[in-house]
């Protein structure tokens, strides 16, 4: 459905992403690029929304904050078809106010297990300790479970909690992903601020044009949801 796009070396850098303490994906999902298609149809277009892997939304011309276009994004989890009533077609095609939010397809990653930090404990660390030591580990676990478990058991839960939570990230791969996240050169500075920037050979043809602005008006249309 998206084109076989050339992936710079660049942009890729999972470690500095892994330590930003404010990934994009948490509050702005990412947006398709018109050269992410390679034909950018109506068809197209619509495949990707009823998958349930995107969303026409509003956008505002940076030099014109006053001039409104449409645009093509990721959905955000209040926007997952699986989960939302879709009997109004707006909720399906167009993007509401109050729905912006993390991606669906982000993964936040969680940091402790009943106070046990998933960084600092793991399988080897853990066959490493007493069975004192592992019990006072696991005591926040057994007191808010109210139960009585085998240490074993607990290792095991553990071990298989950590292996579900304690990652994060984005559930695609590179060449699912939208243009205007996969083409961004990720730039953490010392003080922990972003300056993350798009590759400028990939913004070249914005949705603003007038013939990317005619296929989503005509999907709106044919809806019945174009703005007049």
């Amino acid at each position: 459905m998206l084109a076989k796009r050339e992936i710079p070396s660049n942009v890729i850098n999972y470690e500095m992403c892994k330590s930003c303490t404010s990934p994009c994906c948490g509050h702005t999902p990412c947006e398709y690029l018109p050269s992410d298609f390679d034909d950018l149809t109506i068809d197209n277009v619509e495949q990707l929304i009823i998958n349930n892997l995107a969303i026409i939304d509003e956008g505002y011309l940076s030099s014109d904050k006053s001039k409104m276009f449409y645009y093509l994004r990721m959905r955000t989890n209040r926007e997952n078809l699986n989960s939302m009533d879709i009997s109004n077609k707006n909720d399906i095609y167009l993007s509401k106010e109050g729905r912006k939010g993390a991606c669906l397809y982000y993964k936040a990653s969680e940091k402790y297990y009943y106070g046990i930090e998933y960084a600092k404990y793991d399988g080897k660390m853990l066959l490493s300790l007493s069975e004192l030591e592992l019990l006072k580990l696991f005591r926040s676990k057994l007191e808010r479970e109210k139960t009585i478990k085998s240490v074993k058991v607990c290792i095991e839960e553990y071990l298989a909690a950590r292996k579900e939570r304690a990652w994060g990230g984005c559930l695609l791969t590179e060449d699912q992903r939208p243009g205007g996240g996969l083409f961004i050169v990720p730039d953490l500075k010392s003080d922990g601020t972003q300056s993350c920037k798009i590759l400028e050979q990939y913004s070249y043809n914005g949705w603003d044009m007038p013939e990317n602005q005619e296929v989503l008006k005509r999907i709106l249309d044919k809806n019945g949801i174009l703005k007049k």
